[in-house]
C-alpha cells in the first residue's frame, strides 16, 4: 500500500468552536484541490512556505469561558503533559459528564479548530474515547485527519467535555508534548538542495544549518544528509528527495505502507525570505525549514497558540511563525520536539518529563498606570520561574505582580524550570496593553467603568461592579460623550474604530 502526503487544506468542523480557534480556519491558504485517494491514502495539500499566520494574538476566549449553569465540570487531567498518536491515553476527571451517547465528545484545540476524539472530525478517524462515565473519561490523544482531509494532531490548550445533551464544559489546561503521524523512515534520507532562493545569498547554508539542529537531536546512525545540490524546483515523485525554491510552496511525502521512502519541501518564491533575522513578513529560511523538517521526519504540526500558555509556540513542529508568537526566528529544537525525534527514530519514551508554561495575567488591558497581577499556571511540577515584562523589568517569584508606568504594548514571557528537566524549557507568551488615557466616571453612572473580564473591554460603563441593563442604558444616553471624552478602545466593543449605536447592541447582546 503506497501514497503521499502533503499537508492540506482547512475545513470547518461540526461544532461552534471558540472564536480565536476558529479564526484559524482563515490562517491557511488554498494551495489546490486534494489528490484522489486510494483505500488507505491520506493526501492534502497546504502550503510549506512562510506558514500561515494566525489571527493577532490577544486575550483567548477560552480562559474567560465559563460552563453552562449544570453542565460538566473537568477537575482534573492525568497526565497534564502527553504525546499525540502514540496510543497515550489520559484520564479526564470532573462531574456532570453524564452517560456516554451519540453527542459525548471530548474536544481537543487543533488546527480545524478543534479535533473530537470520537473520530467525528472525519469519518476515517478511530474513535479514541476509551471509557466513559459520569465522573471519568479515559481518552486516547488523538492524531488523524481534520474535516478537509489535512492531517491533524491535538495541540496544546483548554480540552472541553461535551455532553450527550450538547452542554460543553469550560476549556481545562492541558499540554501536548509532541504528535507523530504512524509514518517514518527506514534509513536516513538524503536530500539535495537548491541554492536558489531569490534575492538572498546564503539560503543553502541557512538550509544546513534547520539539518544540523534536527541531526543533533536524531540517533548516530540516523543523519540527514543534505550535501547534495539540485537546479529542481518542483516537487516530484522522482526517487530524489529535494529542498528548493518555487513558485508552488508545498511539502510532500510519499510513503510505503508506513515507512516514508522520499520528501520535497519547496518554498514559495511569493514571500519575501531572509538568511538572517526574520520579522514582519519576511520569513527566516532556518526556521521554517526547522519546522518543514519535523513535518517530513513524521512529526505532527501543532497549533496550540493559546497567549498565556500551555502553547507550542516555542516548538519547531508549531505550524505558525508570527511577531506576535515570539517565534519568527526561532531555530533551536524544544526538549519536546528532541523528544519527538527520539521516540520516532531512538526508541525513546511517549512521555518523557516535560515542563509546559503557563501563566495568568490579570488584567491584561488598561489605562497607564496599569499594575499586572500574574499567576504561574504551568504544568508537569515547574519550580523554578523567570518573568520577562517587557519593560525591562524581571522576577523570579512564582505570582508576582508589575506596573507598567508608560503606555504601549508589552510582550510579556514565563519560562518555567526544575531539576532533573531541560533547562531550555518553553515559553508562554502574552502581550498587555497599556492605554494612555485614564477611564472617566460616565455621567449618570455609579462610578469608574471596569472591565469585567479583564480584557480591556469596559462594560460595566455604569461602574456599579457587574455588567447589567443599566450600562445598556447609560452608554446609549451618554454616547456623544463617551465617543468624545473616553478612550476609543475601551468602549468601542464591536472594534469598528470608533463609538456608535453598535456598541449598544452588541452590549446589549453579551449581557
Amino acid at each position: 500500500m503506497a501514497g503521499q502526503v502533503r499537508t492540506g487544506c482547512i475545513m470547518p468542523v461540526r461544532r461552534c468552536l471558540p472564536l480565536l480557534l476558529a479564526a484559524l480556519l482563515l490562517a491557511a491558504p488554498l494551495a489546490g484541490a486534494a489528490a484522489p485517494a486510494a483505500a488507505d491514502t491520506r493526501s492534502g495539500y497546504e502550503l510549506a512556505d512562510g506558514g500561515a499566520v494566525p489571527p493577532p494574538v490577544t486575550a483567548a476566549p477560552a480562559r474567560v469561558a465559563r460552563a453552562l449553569a449544570g453542565g460538566p465540570a473537568i477537575a482534573a487531567v492525568s497526565p497534564p503533559i502527553a504525546s499525540a498518536g502514540t496510543n497515550t491515553t489520559i484520564t479526564i476527571t470532573g462531574t456532570g459528564f453524564g452517560a456516554q451517547g451519540s453527542r459525548s465528545d471530548v474536544g481537543f484545540p487543533s488546527a480545524g479548530g478543534v479535533y473530537w476524539a470520537s473520530g467525528s472530525t472525519n469519518a476515517v478517524n478511530p474513535d479514541d474515547i476509551v471509557s466513559w462515565s459520569d465522573t471519568e473519561i479515559v481518552v486516547r490523544v488523538p492524531n488523524g485527519l481534520g474535516a478537509g482531509g489535512s492531517r491533524e494532531t491535538a495541540s496544546s490548550g483548554g480540552l472541553r467535555v461535551v455532553t450527550d445533551a450538547n452542554r460543553t464544559s469550560a476549556p481545562f489546561p492541558f499540554a501536548v508534548s509532541f504528535g507523530v503521524a504512524g509514518r517514518r523512515w527506514a534509513a536516513p534520507p538524503v536530500f539535495l538542495v537548491n541554492d536558489n532562493c531569490p534575492g538572498v545569498a546564503g539560503g543553502a547554508d541557512a538550509v544546513r544549518r534547520a539539518v544540523a539542529s534536527w541531526n543533533a537531536a536524531l540517533p548516530p546512525d540516523f543523519r540527514i544528509n543534505c550535501s547534495g545540490a539540485s537546479n529542481a524546483t518542483e516537487a516530484a515523485r522522482d526517487g530524489q528527495s529535494l529542498i528548493a525554491w518555487g513558485p508552488s510552496g508545498s511539502i510532500t511525502y510519499w510513503y510505503e505502507n508506513s515507512t516514508i521512502v522520499e520528501a520535497d519541501i519547496i518554498l514559495s518564491t511569493s514571500y519575501a525570505w531572509t538568511a538572517g533575522d526574520a520579522g514582519g513578513s519576511v520569513y527566516g529560511i532556518e526556521p521554517v525549514t526547522l519546522r518543514n523538517l519535523a513535518f517530513c521526519l513524521g512529526i505532527a504540526w501543532l497549533d496550540g497558540i493559546e497567549p498565556q500558555g500551555p502553547s507550542d509556540a516555542a516548538k519547531a513542529s508549531c505550524r505558525y511563525r508570527t511577531d506576535g508568537l515570539g517565534n519568527m526566528n526561532l531555530v533551536a529544537l524544544s526538549p519536546a520536539d528532541r523528544a519527538a525525534a527520539d521516540y520516532l527514530y531512538g526508541g525513546g519514551d511517549t512521555n518523557p518529563p516535560l515542563l509546559a508554561a503557563a501563566f495568568a495575567a490579570d488584567p491584561i488591558a488598561g489605562p497607564a498606570p496599569l499594575t499586572v497581577r500574574f499567576g504561574d499556571a504551568s504544568l508537569g511540577g515547574a519550580t523554578g520561574r523567570a518573568w520577562y515584562f517587557g519593560d525591562g523589568g524581571t522576577s523570579t517569584e512564582r505570582n508576582p505582580a508589575h506596573t507598567y508606568a508608560a503606555p504601549g504594548t508589552y510582550t510579556i514571557a514565563l519560562t518555567a524550570s526544575a531539576p532533573g528537566y531541560p533547562s531550555d524549557t518553553i515559553r508562554a507568551v502574552e502581550r498587555i496593553a497599556v492605554g494612555g488615557t485614564a477611564v472617566l466616571a460616565v455621567p449618570g453612572g455609579a462610578g469608574i467603568p471596569t472591565s469585567t473580564a479583564n480584557d480591556g473591554q469596559y462594560d460595566d460603563v455604569n461602574g456599579n461592579g457587574r455588567k447589567d441593563f443599566a450600562d445598556v442604558v447609560v452608554y446609549f444616553n451618554q454616547m456623544t460623550w463617551i465617543a468624545a471624552n473616553e478612550p476609543v478602545g475601551a468602549f468601542d466593543f464591536n472594534a469598528n474604530g470608533r463609538v456608535d449605536f453598535a456598541d449598544v447592541v452588541w452590549l446589549f447582546n453579551h449581557l
